[in-house]
């Protein structure tokens, strides 16, 4: 019985550490978030202001689009 107290002592450290982390992988998350979101704020008021090739760019999302399905269907690439 004495030996259990001392397992459970350490075991409940272990869970305060990973709270810790895991509190500190999402504020990290939260910020990658928050700066993702600024970028592409940023990224659709300049294309709103800008003259831009919009057959060009869908032809972009079209090729990558078209890699991503060819590499799922051949399980090449």
């Amino acid at each position: 019985m004495l030996a259990i107290a001392p397992q459970a002592a350490h075991m409940c450290m272990d869970e305060d550490r990973f709270g810790d982390s895991e509190m500190i992988r999402i504020l990290l998350m939260l910020l990658l978030l928050a700066a993702l979101f600024f970028v592409a704020i940023q990224i659709a008021r300049a294309a709103r202001r800008a003259d831009l090739d919009w057959t060009g760019i869908t032809f972009m999302i079209g090729f990558v689009a078209m890699a991503f399905y060819l590499r799922h269907v051949t399980g090449m690439g």
